[in-house]
C-alpha cells in the first residue's frame, strides 16, 4: 500500500502587534517579528511574555475556538469532535491593564505548502478582522470556514483534525498532550495522518456512535432501574378496592402524550430560531467587514484631500502648529505650549513624520487631486454601512433574545412532560391487576428495546474492530521507518540504547459491557543506568521528568516529518531548559537543529523559546555556544528589546547581567 500524498503544515513567516501594552516596542510602534528558515529563539527572562507571544503564533491560526474538554485530556476518546468559539476570549486582553483598544490588532502571514495566508485578528477577543489567502481577500470566511479551507490546502480531512494536529503535535507547548505515552492519543494521530482518509472517517462515526447508543442504553437503564423501584414501593401501597380505573391511566397517558407532543414542538422552533440568530451573527460579522473597508476608504480619502489642500511642507506645518502656536495647544491633546514647535518643525525638515518618523515622499506625483464632495461621498458611505451594521446588531439582539426566551419556554414544557410522566406512573402502579398494568407494560417493552440497543452497540463495536484492522494496514506501511525515526531522535538525546516496538494489540474500551478492540501502539524500549537490556516503557511514569518530555517530543518530529515527507514547516516549542542537565541542554538543541534542517526544501522552521538563566541553551540553539567566534546559525529575537519592562529590568545590576548573557550570542 503506497503512503498518503504529503500533508502540508503552516509554515510561519511574520509576526506584527499593534496596540498591545506588552509588545510596545523598540520605539513605541508595536512588534514585527520574521522567522527565517532554521531556528529563531525567543530568549528573555521570566515574565517577559514568551509563553504569551507563542500562545499569540497559535490562537492566530487557530483563532478563539476550543476543542470538548475530553479533547484536551485524551483526544482518542472523544465522540463530539467539534469546536466551540468562545463568548469571550480574554486571554491576551488579561494580560495588560484595561481597557484593551479596538486597535489592538495582530497579523500572521504563513504558508501552508504554495499557498500564502495573511490573517489579521484582534488583540481582546482574537475576533476575525480580515483574511487574506494568495492576495485575495475573503470576506466569507469565518473561524470555522478559515479551519476549513486551512484543511483543505493541508490535506487534513476536517477543521477539527487540522486544529488538533496544529494545536498538540505542531505546537510543543505548556499545553502539550503526552502522545507517546497514551495509545488511544497516538491512534488518533494516525487516523488524522497516516490512515486511509474514508477509513478515518469511518472509525470517527462509528466510536461516535457506539458512544451515542451506550450513553442511550446506560441512561435508559438507570431509568428502568427507578421504574422497577418505583413499581416496588407502590406496590406495596396498592389499594384493596378498584380506586383507579384503567380510563384514569389511559387519560393520563394522553396528557402526557400531549406535553411530549408540545416538547417536541418547542425543541423544533427553538432550533430554528437558533439558524436565524447564527445567520444573523454571520450578518454582522460580514457588516463589520464592510464598515472597517469604509473607514479605511475614507480614511485615505480624507488624507488625500489635506495633502492636495495644503500642498507645501509649510502649509502642513503651518496647519499643525496652529494650535500650538496659539493661546490653544495643541489640537490633538490641548496641551499648551510653543516650545515644541522647534522639535517637531526639525523632524519634518528632515524629510520625517513628527508622529511615526517614517520617511516623508520625496515628491507628490502619486498624490491625486481629490474635491470636498469626494470625501463627503465617502463619509455618507461609510454613514450607510454604520446604519446597516447598527440595523443588522439590533436584529442580532432580538434573536438572541427569543432564543433565550424559547429556551425558558422549553424548560418548562420538559418540567411539564415530567410532572405527566410521574403522575402517569403513579396511577399505573395503582391499577388492581398488576399484570394487565400499563407500567409493567411499559417495563417490559423498555427491557426489549434495551436488548435491541445492546445488541446494537455490541454489532457497531464488532464494525468497529474490523474498521481497525483495514487502518492497521495503512500503519503497517510506515511503521518501520516511523519507528526508525523515533528511535533515532531518542537515542539522539538520551545517550541510551533505544528501540521502538510496533504492537497491535493494546486494548481499547469503547463502552462499558462490550468487548475490548486491540489497537496499534508504538513502545519505547530503552537501556538505563540500572538495566543494562532495553525495558519496554509503558508509561510516563516509567522514565525521568525530561526523558518524558523528549521521548515525547523525538515522537513528534518522527511523526513531523513522515507526514510532510520531510517538507517545510514550522514547529513551536516551549524549552524545558529548567529540568535539564548541561550537556542534555546541548543536545536538545542539537536536536532541534537538526530537525530544522531536514529536507530539500530548505523552508523548515524552529520557533524556541529559552530563558535568560545563565544556561548554554540559547548558544547551542543558535549554534553558537557562549565564547564562540563561530557565526551563529540561528536567529535570536531578544523580548527584552521589545516588550514592556518588568520590575526586574529596571535594577541596573540585573539589567546588566541580562544584556552581557544576551550580547554573547549577538555580538559579531
Amino acid at each position: 500500500m503506497t503512503m498518503r500524498a504529503a500533508i502540508q503544515l503552516p509554515t510561519l513567516e511574520r509576526l506584527r502587534v499593534h496596540g498591545y501594552a506588552l509588545y510596545p516596542g523598540p520605539r513605541q510602534q508595536g512588534i514585527d517579528l520574521t522567522f527565517p528558515a532554521g531556528v529563531t529563539v525567543l530568549a528573555g527572562i521570566n515574565g517577559i511574555g514568551k509563553t504569551t507571544l507563542l500562545q499569540l503564533l497559535l490562537r492566530m491560526i487557530l483563532g478563539p475556538l476550543n476543542p470538548s474538554k475530553a479533547a484536551s485530556r485524551d483526544p482518542g476518546r472523544v465522540s463530539d469532535r467539534k469546536l466551540v468559539s468562545a463568548s469571550s476570549f480574554p486571554y491576551f486582553a488579561s494580560r495588560v491593564p484595561p481597557p484593551l483598544s479596538d486597535e489592538a490588532v495582530a497579523t500572521l502571514d504563513f504558508r501552508i505548502g504554495t499557498r500564502a495566508f495573511v490573517v489579521r485578528r484582534a488583540m481582546g477577543s482574537m475576533a476575525l478582522r480580515e483574511v487574506t489567502i494568495d492576495g485575495k481577500r475573503r470576506r466569507d470566511l469565518t473561524d470555522h470556514g478559515l479551519l476549513d479551507a486551512m484543511a483543505a490546502v493541508a490535506g487534513i480531512g476536517s477543521g477539527y483534525d487540522f486544529y488538533m494536529v496544529v494545536r498538540y503535535l505542531q505546537f510543543f507547548t505548556e499545553e502539550r498532550l503526552p502522545v507517546l505515552w497514551s495509545s488511544s492519543t497516538q491512534f488518533e494521530v494516525f487516523k488524522m495522518l497516516f490512515v486511509d482518509p474514508s477509513v478515518a472517517t469511518e472509525l470517527s462515526a462509528l466510536y461516535t456512535e457506539v458512544q451515542r447508543v451506550d450513553s442511550n442504553y446506560r441512561n435508559r437503564k438507570n431509568q428502568l432501574t427507578l421504574r422497577k423501584d418505583a413499581q416496588d414501593v407502590l406496590a406495596a401501597l396498592r389499594p384493596t378496592s378498584d380506586t383507579v380505573t384503567p380510563q384514569q391511566v389511559a387519560d393520563k397517558a394522553a396528557e402526557l402524550n400531549t406535553a411530549r407532543v408540545a416538547a417536541q414542538k418547542a425543541r423544533e422552533v427553538l432550533e430554528k430560531l437558533a439558524a436565524q440568530r447564527d445567520a444573523a451573527r454571520h450578518a454582522v460579522a460580514t457588516q463589520e467587514y464592510a464598515v472597517d473597508d469604509y473607514r479605511r476608504a475614507l480614511a485615505q480619502s480624507d488624507a488625500a484631500y489635506i495633502s492636495h489642500a495644503l500642498p507645501g511642507l509649510e502649509d502642513k506645518l503651518q496647519f499643525l502648529m496652529q494650535g500650538l502656536g496659539s493661546g490653544v495647544g495643541c489640537f490633538v491633546c490641548g496641551t499648551p505650549g510653543r516650545k515644541q514647535h522647534h522639535a517637531i518643525s526639525k523632524t519634518l525638515r528632515s524629510g520625517h513624520c513628527f508622529v511615526c518618523h517614517s520617511k516623508l515622499p520625496a515628491g507628490r506625483a502619486n498624490v491625486a487631486s481629490i474635491k470636498v464632495a469626494d470625501v463627503r461621498k465617502d463619509e455618507t458611505a461609510l454613514a450607510e454601512a454604520v446604519a446597516i451594521l447598527n440595523a443588522r446588531e439590533a436584529t442580532l439582539a432580538q434573536r438572541e433574545q427569543a432564543v433565550v426566551d424559547q429556551q425558558g419556554r422549553l424548560r418548562q414544557v420538559l418540567t411539564q412532560v415530567q410532572q405527566r410522566s410521574e403522575e402517569h406512573l403513579f396511577l399505573a402502579a395503582q391499577v388492581p391487576d398488576p399484570v394487565a398494568s400499563p407500567l409493567q407494560d411499559e417495563i417490559t417493552r423498555e427491557e426489549l428495546e434495551l436488548e435491541q440497543l445492546d445488541t446494537k452497540r455490541k454489532a457497531l463495536t464488532e464494525n468497529y474492530r474490523s474498521a481497525v484492522g483495514r487502518a492497521q494496514t495503512s500503519i503497517e506501511a510506515i511503521r518501520e521507518a516511523l519507528a526508525e525515526r523515533i528511535a533515532a531522535y531518542a537515542e539522539r538525546f538520551l545517550q541510551e540504547s533505544v528501540s521502538v516496538r510496533f504492537e497491535r494489540n493494546s486494548p481499547f474500551s469503547l463502552a462499558t459491557g462490550v468487548s475490548k478492540v486491540n489497537i496499534p501502539t508504538f513502545r519505547v524500549a530503552m537501556t538505563s543506568g540500572t538495566h543494562a537490556t532495553q525495558q519496554v516503557r509503558t508509561s510516563e511514569t516509567s522514565v525521568s521528568e525530561s526523558q518524558k518530555e523528549f521521548l515525547d517530543l523525538a515522537f513528534r518530529l518522527a511523526v513531523l516529518d513522515m507526514v510532510t515527507h520531510d517538507g517545510a514547516m514550522t514547529l513551536v516549542v516551549e524549552t524545558p531548559e529548567a529540568s535539564l542537565d548541561t550537556w542534555f541542554m546541548q543536545r536538545a538543541a542539537d536536536l532541534m537543529r537538526d530537525f530544522a534542517s531536514r529536507g530539500s526544501s530548505g523552508q523548515r522552521r524552529v520557533i524556541a523559546t529559552s530563558n535568560l538563566n545563565g544556561t548554554s541553551m540559547i548558544g547551542h540553539l543558535l549554534g553558537r555556544p557562549a565564547g564562540s567566534r563561530r557565526k551563529p546559525s540561528g536567529h535570536l529575537i531578544n523580548l527584552m528589546e521589545l516588550t514592556a519592562q518588568p520590575g526586574v529590568l529596571k535594577d541596573k545590576t540585573a539589567q546588566a547581567l541580562f544584556e552581557h548573557e544576551v550580547g554573547q550570542y549577538t555580538d559579531a
